[in-house]
């Protein structure tokens, strides 16, 4: 009897414990859920997030699409539960990604909070230095075809103005995928870097360039003012071209330095790094 009553005394205490346990589990629970609703309440106020979004610097792209695709970022929350607008918790880097991605012609974002409820959106924009126009063959000026303009580093980035602005050098051709130009590149950058610094030292030849053709094979017709047509690859040395080039303009038997390159030449083939020929 007396085992029995202590058996029945300690099962007691033990459902005693084991509610109050329980009990201490769900107040545990209730009160931290209690604190991640405030958290999240919180993080979504106007005391917390960001109101303005300011844009800077853009002149050829809309501030007003950038700032509807920063709007998209700062919309809806983190694991559905701090909110993408919270002041201390915003997603610069995805905004910086998104902006470069959605606007080709921007080269560069910075974002930063000049204060608590601001976000700041800086843009540098891309500078043309040439133009890229659709088709195979040279027209300058192109005739019926449309153009687009064309940065330092080969990538095309924006539909030119109706108008077509002078003094730049309009390229042809280039291994293009179908479909909008825009966000393609002419040439990779070291490749059209290089070329571009090949091109700038022309004038000093008393030659202007005025069109490019690149086909898919690396090989460049560079067509100057006055319909000399100079043939070049993509992937040669330059330096050694320019050299080639120099002895022939300086050869005092072709008298070039002096009188001009003759009108009646048709080409100077430069392709070749230890020749040169010329028609």
């Amino acid at each position: 009897m007396y085992n029995r009553k202590l058996i029945l005394k300690h099962s007691r205490a033990h459902n005693r414990k084991r509610k109050r346990f329980i009990g201490k589990i769900i107040i545990a629970l209730l009160s931290f859920g209690v604190i991640l609703f405030s958290i999240s309440y919180v993080s979504g106020t106007a005391v917390m997030t960001i109101q303005n979004v300011q844009v800077e610097g853009s002149s050829g792209v809309s501030e007003s699409l950038v700032e509807s695709k920063v709007r998209d970022d700062l919309s809806g929350k983190y694991w559905r539960f701090i909110s993408r607008a919270n002041s201390l918790f915003y997603p610069g880097q995805k905004i910086e990604t998104d902006i470069l991605n959605s606007f080709p012609s921007v080269e560069n974002v910075s974002v930063s909070r000049p204060d608590f409820h601001t976000l700041l959106i800086e843009v540098s924009e891309r500078k043309p230095i040439a133009l890229w126009c659709e088709g195979n063959t040279v027209s300058v000026p192109p005739q019926d075809t449309p153009c687009f303009l064309m940065d330092k580093d080969g990538l095309i980035f924006a539909k030119a103005p109706s108008t077509l602005p002078e003094g730049f050098l309009y390229y042809f051709g280039g291994e293009m995928k179908e479909g909008n130009p825009i966000g393609q590149t002419f040439l990779d950058g070291e490749k059209i870097q290089n070329l571009s610094f090949f091109l700038g030292l022309l004038p000093r030849l008393h030659l202007k360039p005025v069109a490019l053709l690149a086909d898919p094979n690396d090989e460049l017709e560079l067509y100057v003012e006055g319909g000399l047509k100079i043939l070049l690859r993509s992937d040669m040395s330059y330096d050694v071209a320019l050299q080639n080039f120099e002895s022939l303009w300086n050869d005092p038997a072709l008298g070039w330095a002096q009188k001009g390159i003759p009108s009646t030449l048709q080409y100077i083939d430069l392709r070749f790094d230890n020749k040169v020929f010329y028609k």
